[in-house]
Parts: C-alpha cells; sequence; structure tokens
C-alpha cells in the first residue's frame, strides 16, 4: 500500500446516511433482538418427579393389556354364536379393564388426562388404549 492509498482512504468520511445514525444501538435501544434480558425468563423452574412414568407401572399394564388383547380375540372369533365363551370372554375382559389395579395403574402412568414423560411411543398408545378401554367399559 502506498501512501497515496493510505491518504485516499483517510480522507474518506464514514458514511452520513441518517438511517445508519438512527438504528445504532448507542442510545439504549437494547442492541439485538432478546439483548439486554429481554427474554430471560426470570421464574424458576420447578422440578416435577411426579410427571415421570413409573417403570414397573407400565410393565404390568403392558401384561394386562395383552391379557385383555388375547380375550378380545379369542371373543371376536366365537361372535358369531351365542355361548357361554364369548360371555366368558367379555366378562373377563370387563373384569380386568375395570379393575382397581388398572385404574391405579393409570393414574402412576397419567398425568392430567396424558401419559406421562419418560415414555416410548408404543408406551404411549397402550396407556392411551388403556383409557379408552375404562372410558368405554
Amino acid at each position: 500500500m502506498t501512501d497515496s492509498t493510505r491518504l485516499r482512504s483517510a480522507d474518506r468520511k464514514p458514511p452520513t446516511t441518517p438511517s445508519l445514525r438512527c438504528c445504532q444501538a448507542t442510545e439504549g435501544q437494547g442492541g439485538y433482538y432478546g439483548s439486554g434480558g429481554s427474554r430471560v425468563i426470570q421464574t424458576s423452574v420447578q422440578h416435577r418427579p411426579e410427571a415421570l412414568a413409573d417403570l414397573s407401572a407400565m410393565e404390568r399394564l403392558e401384561e394386562i393389556m395383552n391379557e385383555v388383547e388375547e380375550l378380545e380375540t379369542a371373543a371376536v372369533a366365537e361372535e358369531g354364536s351365542l355361548n357361554d365363551v364369548l360371555l366368558q370372554n367379555k366378562a373377563a375382559v370387563k373384569e380386568l379393564v375395570t379393575s382397581s389395579e388398572m385404574t391405579n395403574l393409570l393414574s402412576r402412568l397419567e398425568m392430567n388426562g396424558q401419559p406421562k414423560w419418560g415414555l416410548s411411543t408404543r408406551e404411549r398408545e397402550i396407556v392411551k388404549s388403556a383409557r379408552e378401554k375404562i372410558d368405554y367399559m
């Protein structure tokens, strides 16, 4: 770089467009979006261990739902005729679904009518299906 080039760059004046001067964050405007604490959460987040699903309750619910599914498929196979096996299967399904154990398990796996955190998609579907069966019976 030569001396003449330096002089030329030194002689240059910064742009004086009003749009640049009015939009600089030099006078209390806060700078970039979100700076200055405008988006800072002031409340503390509370840990809620009751929002996590109980693994043992989920395992037991899966066992019960498998039994219910077996009984329902057997009932569907007997659907054409009205006999004792069909009635016994339907009664057994109703007994399993409306049992206090089932209600207790769902209370340990649901919070505000929704499956708790920590469940896989398949497990969430099982909990929803169990709730629908209880509501249906």
